[in-house]
Formats: structure tokens, sequence, C-alpha cells
């Protein structure tokens, strides 16, 4: 594994402390190499590409972790205490203001996925999405690749009849991501097993991945992702190219899962209140 290796993140909410620490030992990438995400994941894979500091990267994360429990304890039964997109809104405005032609740098070297719903013939699909016009754009890929209804109050339309959702949803990594990329992931026994089959993995509970960690698992998270990634180096320093994932991950049970609430998950998003969308965004980055 070097700087030309492509590497893909997968999802985890809160849990992406974990994969600052995967990032602290990895080298700066080259201009050829191709990061991939799902939800935050796709966050990762921007800072990644970006050059993003250690100290920067922990006070952003920082930042999403505190202002989300103070807002829990300060009214925990309020729904909209639960909202992270205004959290999103101030971790992309920090990126571009420190980068503003990130769009550019990114354009074919950064890869979001994304789920996507059409009303029309409710069929559900995933895509990738690596062209980038501006910055807006890119935020606005973003702001759909972690978009979940109630938790992302975000207006997550591409198209009159397709909305898009969290990547993680629909994503098929036996088709979807090219065998020879090394795969970044956390599981729950009860969730996102299938990431056990990755490269690098660990377990994080399901309740410390959705809901905003206290700084004694920040750090923990953070050291079980550095000793994970330090140690996959380890372990294949000197051999030619790089392992291979099962050629088949078992998904089914969780695509079931998954296709089986589509229903619901077609009214949360036609009840969702649009209180973000993209000109929303725009205006913000562009402030």
């Amino acid at each position: 594994m070097d700087e030309n290796s492509d590497i893909f993140f997968h999802g985890g909410a809160y849990g992406i402390v974990y994969y600052l620490g995967v990032l602290s030992k990895l080298k700066k990438p080259s201009k050829t190499a191709k990061i991939y995400g799902v939800s935050a994941g796709s966050l990762v894979a921007m800072m990644y590409l970006l050059g993003f500091s250690r100290k920067r990267q922990y006070k952003l994360m920082d930042y999403i972790m505190d202002n989300s429990i103070d807002r829990i304890i300060t009214d925990p039964f309020n729904i909209d205490s639960y909202v992270i997109t205004h959290c999103h809104y101030y971790v992309l405005k920090k990126l571009i203001d420190k980068y503003p032609d990130a769009y550019k740098t990114l354009t074919g070297r950064l890869y979001i996925g994304i789920s996507t719903i059409d009303y029309k013939t409710r069929k559900l699909g995933f895509e990738w999405k690596s062209d980038f016009k501006d910055n807006t754009e890119l935020c606005h890929y973003l702001m759909c690749g972690f978009h979940i209804p109630y938790i992302c109050s975000y207006s997550s339309k591409l198209s009159n009849n397709c909305y898009a959702m969290d990547g993680v949803l629909m994503l098929d990594e036996n088709k979807d991501l090219p065998r020879h990329v090394i795969k970044i992931g956390l599981y729950d026994k009860y969730t996102l097993y299938r990431t056990k089959y990755y490269h690098v993995h660990n377990t994080i509970p399901i309740h410390h991945c959705l809901m905003p960690i206290t700084r004694y698992y920040r750090e923990k998270y953070f050291d079980m992702g550095k000793n994970d990634m330090e140690t996959f180096i380890k372990e294949n320093k000197g051999k030619n190219g790089i392992p291979k994932s099962p050629k088949n991950m078992n998904i089914d049970k969780l695509s079931f899962v998954y296709k089986a609430e589509l229903s619901a998950i077609l009214r949360l998003i036609q009840k969702t209140s649009d209180a973000y969308t993209i000109d929303t965004l725009r205006e913000y980055l562009e402030c």
C-alpha cells in the first residue's frame, strides 16, 4: 500500500472518529489516487484528499460532537435537537473557506456514493458523483450522500423525480467498487455486518455511531483506527499489490431490511421539512 492506492471509506455517522485515526497513518495521496466514500466516509475522503491537518480534523469533529451533545441536553424531547444539518453546513463552510478551489482539486479524485430513490418508478439505485462544476454542487452531493430524514433536514433533490439518501443504503460492494480498492469500515453485529469483510475494520456499538460520543470514546476510537491501519500496513509491507476482499460479500439480509422499509423511507422524505436547500447552502458558503 502506498500513496497511489485507491481507498474506500464506509459510513459510521459519529463513529467517524475511527477514520480520523486511520488517516493519521496514511501517506498523502498522489494525484492519481481515487478515494471513495459513502455517508460520513465521503467527508473523511474529502478531508484526506485536501490534506486537512489532524488538528483541523479533530477541531471540526469536536465541534460536531460538542454542539450535538449541548443541543440534546438542552432540549432532549425536541426532535429538532437531533437534527445535525447545521453541523454539516458549518464543517463544509470551514472546508471551502480554506480550499476555495476544492471542487477543481476533487473532480475525478473524490467519489461520493449516493443512494437514489425515483418517486415515479419507485426504484432504488446507487451512483457515484465525481464531477463537480463548483463548490456548491460538491457540497450538495455531500449533503445528499449523508441525508437521513429528520436527522438531516435537507432537500436532497437530484432531479424532478429523483431524491437522494445516505450512500450506505444501496451500496453493493460486489458491483459498485473495484476489487483492488482498499476498503475501510465499521460494523455492528446488528447492522453493518458486511464491513467485517473489509481490509481494515472494527466494531463500534451502534448507539455510539448514532449519538454524539464523549471525549473518552473519541480518543478510544481514534486510537483504534490508528492501530488497525498500522497493523494492516505492517502485515502487507513488501507484498505485491494488496489483498483482495472476498469476491461475494453476503449483503442479501441487509438489502432485504432496507427494501422492506422503502415505503416508510419514502414517506419520511416527503414529510421532512426542507429547512435547508441547495439555495441556502449556496448562500451559506458564499457569505
